[in-house]
């Protein structure tokens, strides 16, 4: 999904700031994605989204 968003960044030049959902394991993060006007991802910032398996 993210290198659809950073063609469409790039392709109109703009800015884009996008929250989502990841996993990583069986931990759980929303994440907001910051998405320069040339397509790069410039930062990210997760928040912890615990799960059972965390809790443990």
């Amino acid at each position: 999904m993210s290198s659809a968003l950073c063609e469409v960044a790039q392709r109109n030049h703009i800015f884009v700031v996008i929250g989502i959902s990841e996993r990583d394991g069986n931990t759980c993060y929303n994440t907001i994605l910051f998405i320069d006007n040339k397509g790069k991802i410039f930062g990210k910032h997760r928040k912890f989204m615990p799960t059972h398996y965390d809790l443990k």
